[in-house]
């Protein structure tokens, strides 16, 4: 059969060759196929005699045949992307050096043989194409049928002669050549039909198709730490190594296949015991390899190789292994950098010169060759952070990292509930960038909360026995401690215990790790503050290492704001009684009015906490008692006016419309979202016999 053309609408065109007789021309615009019909009208005639007498001339009836020639092709891109009329292969996949094959299918749509000029033209540098092509007849499986003819397209172009229904396969292979990650180089191959070439006045005789291709690599970050140092005075002792190897995420990221992991240990050292599979840890979409014991990997050999790893992007692997002295050559421990070297033969074809070597040690890598992307290698004891960098250390580095960030500004109401809803948590992250583990040994990271406001008297503050540490997403609470006579509240983070049933004590914060302290906030009678330092309580977050090389952290500052309900009253005249003020302005100053005439009151409830910090208020009631000036005064009503309530658009639920009762005029909301308002408006009318004292 064809091939499958993906089901693209095929990019045809057509045109017929003139006859050089009278025509009949249509054109059938959903192809592209034009044809010229031609029609030959033939009557015969006969001449005889009768008895040597000439008769007249007898004639026949009349005979015609309709004669029609259809010119048409179509050249169209076989990569299956699910785009209608489609002219392109669009950006298929190559390695860097690596070869790329674009398919394309020229077909004779009409009913006469037709000679095609195939070409490439505008072909990008880094390409070196080939293109070949096979002919085949309507209806053949091109997987298992002897093609017609091949042959080769020349740079130049070549002219196929191709017979009505019959199909040319055409395969462009493409070797690039300085192509690096993100590149997306473009050819184009035409197909010019001779027939219409020939026809004057005939649509364009030339198709097109573009061809791309996407330069993908994997982008291999190498990270290896020491989890626990090396006494070179105990010829027994052994340091702990750790290696990930991940293909990190970029704009050009791909699978990495049939890769190669080494490490090469310095003089002096060898490995302490075998490497086994359960030393090699996989994390994502990946194929496991295989530990080459034959020359590595072996307990007194100076490394380790691992062949045939698999990684999908965002995938990683995790290797961890104790060394000890031993092996030929003096150990310089100040010196002793141990690299790891990771291999990929980017399209895993040996006749390609695309090996890239991704290594600690810059001197052997060649990534740059490959990847745009600058890369950078440490081994002073920094840890790699960014994709695609690398980093190692020397054997006896000791570097403790931490940092501590994240303030936070969060917002309570003037009293949170006592079971603890409507608190305020905070959470400061605590990050190891250092090369040891933090926190698994008291006494070696601590950290305090200081109450700055220790002279108000119970408004906001700490709640000391919901302070936690949050780790690889396991919550650990902290014993309750009591703040100093300076509102300082010191916590040790190693006594910390999980809260998941399992009462299991704080790990430590592995290198390159993070974790969040969290703490709550509760009010009590409190103010509401309008402004950001109204009424605001700051809370100091210090971090406290101790012990051996240890750093110092800079303290950050948690804000606790104030913010509730806001209630604004204002008023209006309204002299002529019919719930509209005057002038359309409400004062919160003193107006003038005489008996007879109206007032409407404006009650503005505002919640004045933030959208990000803030809080939702429930069952709100506005309310306004007769008392206040029923004796001079008493609530007008005016139909579909008066009182009437008013909500804005983060206030919803109005379970109680505005409406005076026996002691007061009042509304009631379901909800009003921080910053959102709600309005109770009605009117009073000064009363003409009203009491002449106030």
């Amino acid at each position: 059969m064809k091939p499958n053309l993906f089901n693209h609408t095929l990019l045809a065109v057509g045109v017929a060759a003139a006859l050089g007789l009278s025509t009949v021309a249509g054109a059938n615009t959903t192809s592209g196929e034009t044809t010229t019909e031609v029609l030959v009208k033939n009557v015969a005639t006969a001449n005889y005699f009768v008895a040597g007498q000439k008769q007249p001339e007898a004639e026949s009836n009349e005979v015609s045949i309709k004669i029609s020639e259809a010119v048409s092709f179509s050249l169209t891109a076989n990569e299956d992307d699910g785009k209608k009329d489609d002219d392109k292969n669009e950006l298929l996949e190559v390695a860097p050096n690596g070869v790329v094959t674009f398919e394309h299918t020229l077909e004779n749509t009409g009913n006469r043989d037709d000679i095609y000029t195939v070409k490439l033209t505008d072909v990008d540098a880094k390409y070196t194409p080939t293109t070949t092509y096979k002919i085949f007849n309507d209806g053949d499986d091109i997987a298992t049928v002897t093609p017609v003819s091949s042959g080769t397209i020349a740079a130049t172009g070549t002219a196929i002669s191709v017979g009505k229904d019959q199909f040319v396969q055409i395969i462009v292979s493409a070797q690039t050549a300085g192509n690096k990650g993100n590149d997306k180089p473009t050819l184009k191959l035409s197909a010019t039909s001779s027939a219409l070439t020939d026809n004057t006045g005939s649509a364009t005789p030339t198709l097109t198709n573009t061809d791309s291709s996407f330069t993908k690599l994997p982008t291999f970050s190498i990270v290896k730490t020491m989890t626990n140092g090396l006494d070179l005075n105990d010829t027994n002792d052994t340091a702990t190594y750790q290696v990930v190897v991940k293909n990190d995420a970029s704009l050009f990221s791909t699978k990495a296949t049939d890769i190669t992991i080494e490490d090469f240990l310095p003089a002096g050292l060898v490995m302490a015991e075998a490497l086994g599979s359960a030393n090699i840890v996989y994390s994502g979409d990946h194929k496991a390899g295989a530990i080459d014991t034959a020359n590595n990997g072996a307990a007194g050999s100076d490394g380790f190789n691992i062949k045939g790893v698999d990684l999908d992007v965002g995938s990683y692997v995790t290797i961890t292994f104790t060394v000890k002295k031993g092996g030929t050559g003096t150990l310089d421990p100040a010196n002793a950098l141990n690299h790891v070297t990771v291999t990929d033969d980017l399209d895993n074809n040996p006749a390609t010169d695309n090996t890239l070597i991704d290594s600690t040690d810059s001197t052997q890598d060649n990534v740059s060759t490959f990847n745009p992307n600058p890369e950078q290698n440490f081994t002073t004891g920094t840890t790699a952070t960014e994709p695609g960098d690398d980093s190692t250390q020397p054997l006896l580095t000791i570097k403790r990292v931490l940092a501590l960030t994240g303030p936070t500004t969060k917002q309570v109401p003037p009293t949170t509930n006592p079971d603890g809803s409507g608190e305020a948590t905070h959470t400061a992250t605590i990050t190891n960038s250092g090369q040891e583990k933090e926190g698994n040994a008291l006494g070696e990271l601590t950290f305090t909360l200081t109450d700055t406001d220790t002279t108000a008297v119970g408004t906001v503050n700490v709640v000391a026995d919901k302070v936690k540490v949050i780790y690889e997403g396991v919550e650990y609470l902290l014993p309750t401690v009591t703040a100093d006579s300076n509102g300082v509240y010191t916590y040790d983070i190693n006594d910390a215990v999980s809260t998941d049933g399992n009462s299991t004590p704080f790990p430590g914060i592995a290198p390159g790790k993070t974790a969040d302290i969290q703490y709550n906030v509760a009010s009590n009678n409190a103010t509401i503050g309008t402004t950001d330092t109204e009424s605001a309580e700051e809370i100091v977050v210090t971090l406290l290492p101790k012990g051996e090389g240890f750093p110092t952290v800079p303290e950050i500052t948690d804000t606790t704001q104030v913010r509730g309900l806001l209630l604004f009253k204002t008023q209006s005249l309204d002299a002529n009684c019919d719930g509209t003020s005057d002038d359309g302005k409400f004062v919160d100053t003193e107006i003038e009015a005489v008996p007879g005439q109206c007032v409407v009151y404006k009650i503005m409830a505002e919640n004045n906490s933030d959208t990000t910090k803030g809080f939702d208020i429930n069952s709100l009631v506005i309310s306004d008692l007769l008392s206040n000036f029923e004796a001079q005064a008493s609530v007008k009503e005016i139909t579909n006016k008066s009182p009437w309530t008013t909500l804005g658009s983060s206030a919803s639920g109005l379970t109680e419309p505005a409406n005076v009762t026996a002691t007061e005029v009042r509304t009631k909301i379901a909800e009003l979202k921080p910053t959102g308002t709600a309005t109770l408006d009605f009117t009073i009318e000064i009363k003409t016999n009203r009491l002449t004292t106030p």
